[in-house]
């Protein structure tokens, strides 16, 4: 009760002028409590009334202002960082937290005796209060030795090249704190907090000694994963990882999962400082199966809770990859990948759009198994997030522009622009910083350029448009069942290839399909309040909302025989939205959370199609509950 009378309920007075405010000796009354109306819990109770006397006095305000003892920097700069103006209202918390920001500033010269000295003259007759603060500098420190303990894998240079501190160099206390917020980044340590590093100053010498503890992870694991997840369906698989190869800094990351929608085998070696340079360079060959499915509600068409299995796609390809820093935290980076794509096992209902469209692609046959990706990404990163996975700090801000085809070759021209943004803050109102808000916007774009050999102009090919919904993008729907939705209409043929005729009407007989088409374009906004529990458990509030929309209307063309496309305005640019709860469980070795996520979704397609002459509900479901492996972002 006293802390809160003179730290906080004061505090808040002084916040507003009244600097003379007090608060009297407590009145406590001790009194009967209502009794309950639960049987067998009417017991008694007492409880406690208190009354708190205030004198609030008067308000006072700024009088003169002046700065003195300031030998390293402009007087007119400290006093504007101070914003103290004459006339308003007495601020004590604004004027502490400009007493801090100013030893900062002091810090990063250096400076780390510097002493703020205030001396206060209140007018009671003019309620005013003017204010001198006179500035010690003390002396200027320049780094002795900067040495690192419990790093007894990673080599020091590994440590040493992450800092922007250098030995013999002045002291700098802003470098210091964004040195331990890289070496956070590297994941290869229990997070470095504020405890576990220390300067020591030698004040006869002006030196200083840095020495920082660190507490390593486990640099290499082993292990077998399984289960369900809504991208990869039931799956198996063995992974080896080592984040940290030989002490060096050096990933490699080996993979191998199959699953019934999809599998993977992937080895990817990186050196994020060739020959000791700030030029990373990374290589990686892979060669995975995705099955695309689009799981649905929409009653009439398949089952309730089934799925349509469009395609199977099968890519393989090595990409090459190399990086450089343009400043504390950002990077510029340049990837180059060639792949082999192999399209199978096409849905009949999904055959006319697919085919007749890859026709365009290689006149005179759909070439199912030689489509070939050539593509480079430029991309900038910039990143203050506090650690790699599970961030409470910081942001990432990541920008990519794949461009395929054109003088690169491959069988298709089209550009992929990326653009992601991520942020995490500590919530310090609710629960005094334990708890984390993190909130994520992305959004994708794809734009063909170019012309086929036909003459007709690029298409965005089926496989490579925007399907939305999974728990990694909006996770109350289906994988993938977000999407624009279009009727095919297509002669029926016979086995020869000659068109049906209709024995009602004597005509062609017309075969229609409402077929998922996928967007060109999808946005996305995520927010979630993480909750650690307990050890490696935490609950996770989560809203997602986004869209995946076609802009490009025109770019639905398919270049087979009488086959007609018609998107169904009613399922473009419709958003959706999916709010509930995850409960986390970080499975230890594997360092990856087990999820169960709770999910309601206030926003759905709601509308109807006609197919064959029957209309059909599209509805998508509300409510969904599922489990999976991995992060969020």
């Amino acid at each position: 009760l006293e802390y809160d009378l003179n730290l906080n309920l004061l505090e808040r007075y002084r916040e507003v002028g009244y600097i003379y405010a007090k608060a009297g000796e407590p009145d406590v009354q001790i009194v009967e409590a209502p009794q309950g109306w639960l049987l067998g819990f009417r017991k008694t109770k007492q409880q406690y009334y208190l009354t708190i006397p205030i004198e609030e006095g008067e308000q006072f305000r700024w009088g003169s202002f002046e700065v003195e003892g300031i030998d390293t920097f402009e007087p007119e700069m400290v006093k504007a960082g101070y914003n103290i103006v004459p006339g308003e209202v007495i601020n004590y918390a604004r004027l502490k937290e400009s007493n801090e920001e100013l030893k900062k500033l002091y810090s990063t010269n250096g400076y780390l005796d510097m002493t703020v000295i205030p001396n206060m003259n209140p007018d009671g007759e003019s309620k005013t209060v003017d204010m001198r603060i006179t500035i010690d500098e003390g002396k200027q420190y320049i780094v002795n030795r900067i040495d690192f303990s419990g790093n007894t894998q990673t080599r020091d240079k590994v440590m040493r090249r992450e800092f922007f501190l250098e030995e013999q160099q002045l002291f700098n206390g802003t470098l210091l704190d964004f040195s331990i917020l890289r070496l956070n980044q590297l994941g290869f340590f229990e997070p470095i907090e504020e405890k576990d590093y220390e300067v020591i100053k030698k004040p006869s010498e002006g030196e200083v000694d840095i020495v920082v503890s660190v507490d390593e992870k486990s640099q290499q694991s082993i292990g077998l994963s399984g289960g369900v997840s809504g991208l990869s369906g039931s799956f198996f698989g063995i992974n080896y990882s080592s984040n940290n190869f030989r002490g060096m800094g050096q990933r490699i990351d080996i993979q191998v999962t199959t699953g019934t929608r999809s599998s993977q085998f992937m080895f990817q070696f990186t050196e994020p400082y060739l020959l000791d340079t700030r030029v990373s360079l990374g290589a990686s060959v892979f060669s995975t199966r995705e099955r695309f499915d689009t799981f649905t509600q929409y009653f009439g068409l398949v089952s309730e809770s089934d799925n349509i299995e469009l395609f199977t796609r099968g890519t393989t390809g090595v990409t090459l990859s190399t990086s450089y820093p343009m400043w504390r935290f950002a990077k510029l980076s340049m990837s180059y990948s060639l792949q082999k794509i192999r399209i199978t096992d096409v849905d009949d209902l999904y055959k006319d759009f697919a085919q007749n469209q890859l026709a365009g692609f290689a006149p005179g046959g759909a070439p199912l198994d030689q489509i070939f990706r050539s593509e480079i990404t430029p991309g900038y990163v910039l990143n203050t997030k506090n650690q790699f996975w599970n961030a409470t700090q910081g942001s990432q801000l990541t920008i990519q522009v794949p461009i395929a085809g054109g003088p690169l070759g491959g069988t298709f021209n089209i550009i992929r622009p990326y653009v992601e943004y991520q942020t995490f803050m500590s919530d310090s109102m609710f629960s005094g910083g334990r708890n984390t808000f993190a909130f994520r916007a992305r959004f994708n774009h794809i734009i063909p350029f170019g012309n086929l050999d036909s003459g007709q102009p690029m298409q965005i090919p089926f496989f490579e448009r925007i399907f939305l919904g999974d728990e990694l993008t909006i996770r109350g729907f289906e994988t993938r069942s977000i999407s624009p939705w279009a009727l095919t209409r297509s002669l029926r043929l016979d086995s020869v290839g000659s068109p049906v005729i209709d024995p009602l009407t004597g005509l062609p007989s017309i075969s229609e399909n409402f077929i998922p088409v996928g967007g060109d374009t999808s946005a996305i906004l995520t927010g979630e309040y993480r909750m650690p529990v307990v050890g490696p458990l935490a609950i996770i509030a989560f809203v997602d909302f986004g869209t995946a929309t076609i802009l490009r209307k025109d770019n639905l063309l398919i270049f087979g025989p009488a086959t007609q496309v018609e998107l169904e305005e009613s399922t473009n640019n419709v958003w959706r939205a999916s709010t509930g709860a995850e409960v986390q469980f970080l499975m230890p070795g594997v360092n990856v959370p087990f999820r169960l996520i709770f999910a309601f979704n206030p926003l759905v397609l709601d509308s109807s199609i006609i197919v064959n002459g029957i209309r059909f509900p599209l509805e998508e479901e509300r409510k969904r509950f599922f489990f999976s492996v991995g992060y969020s972002f």
